[in-house]
């Protein structure tokens, strides 16, 4: 049942309701308003499925704390969506979160967005720690875009250093961008998502971070060692990659050989033409990826560049899908022609897209 209002609360039932999704997006209910959502949803003691989009609706920690400690009571849910983005979630809300979210026996399925409040480092590690509890965990989806962790953080503290212990983890997609987040942050957070084993899907969003060279090579140094990954998503734009960072990242992930589907953002990472060859170079080896995406937006690639780029790209002869963004940078007929689909002559092709 769908819910976009509070008045529709009082027209469901209390044991008949197994699925509910709120969209109360903007609706100004404050930090009064979700403890009474909370209370009402409590009452509906067998529901399995629940999905709330309670976003920008002057939420504080206090209100964050009552609603999760009423939702808590619901011993049946076996998939939660929380999207508490835009809100003025501190630390002190989400360590609230954090300790009702280890209260579901049966979640398999969980999705938190809270990007755009003022977490910082110490609300992230009481969150993975208590997420980490949820052994039955096979998705997990984790918004934390857009607020403060990356800033003011030690060498010795350590950054996802729970997410390992999701053993039975198959799909995971977690959004960090925009957070102040440097080299040694990313490296160890990759570390730990490389030891769930059982990964088929995996989405990382860093983009405008601080990683630079070295750290988009740790990054895929460790996405190299989940070897069963069949579907990788990541999102490295605005990171001061450069053409280093560029040609050590893109051997490791190349080493993914069971890789089906590859989306690749780059973007305004000044990798050049040498760079963009190596990776044009590395997806070759990738035989048995039939969907390819890459984001090379405003990377000083000139037509020489361009070029290689379309003659190693013509050599996956399993793709079935090519999307290529190539805008704001430096090459013009040579180049388009080097990257058109006519001159690729890819036979599967079944969706082809290029934008220059």
């Amino acid at each position: 049942m769908i819910i976009t209002n509070f008045q529709q609360l009082n027209t469901i039932g209390i044991t008949n309701v197994f699925t509910l999704q709120f969209f109360l997006r903007a609706y100004k209910i404050g930090d009064q308003g979700a403890a009474i959502l909370g209370q009402e949803i409590s009452k509906r003691i067998n529901l399995s499925n629940l999905s709330m989009d309670i976003s920008e609706n002057c939420l504080f920690d206090i209100g964050t704390k009552n609603l999760a400690f009423e939702i808590s009571k619901l011993k049946n849910i076996t998939t939660l969506s929380l999207n508490l983005s835009f809100n003025q979630i501190t630390d002190n809300g989400i360590i609230a979160l954090s300790q009702q979210i280890a209260f579901f026996p049966k979640l398999n399925s969980l999705t938190l967005n809270l990007s755009s409040n003022t977490i910082t480092y110490n609300g992230v590690l009481m969150l993975e720690q208590s997420i980490s509890n949820n052994q039955n965990l096979t998705f997990l989806s984790l918004n934390l875009g857009k607020n403060q962790i990356g800033k003011n953080v030690s060498g010795n503290q350590k950054f996802g250093q729970f997410i390992g212990n999701l053993t039975c983890l198959t799909q995971f997609l977690v959004y960090l961008n925009q957070n102040d987040i440097q080299a040694d942050q990313a490296a160890q957070f990759c570390s730990e998502i490389s030891r769930c084993r059982s990964l088929k899907t995996l989405s990382l969003d860093l983009s405008g971070n601080r990683i630079g060279p070295d750290g988009a090579h740790r990054i895929g140094y460790e996405f190299s060692k989940i070897t069963n990954l069949n579907f990788l998503n990541l999102y490295l734009s605005d990171n001061q990659i450069g053409t280093q960072g560029a040609q050590r990242f893109a051997p490791e992930i190349a080493k993914l050989k069971n890789l089906v589907t590859l989306q690749l953002d780059l973007s305004n990472n000044k990798i050049g033409d040498d760079g963009t060859q190596v990776i044009g170079f590395e997806t070759v080896k990738l035989q048995n990826i039939h969907s390819l995406s890459l984001n090379l937006i405003e990377n000083q690639i000139s037509d020489l560049g361009a070029s290689r780029l379309g003659q190693e790209i013509s050599k996956c002869q399993n793709l079935t899908s090519l999307n290529l963004e190539l805008q704001k940078n430096n090459f013009g007929d040579i180049g388009t022609q080097g990257l058109s689909q006519k001159h690729l002559q890819l036979k599967k092709l079944v969706l082809y897209s290029f934008r220059k």
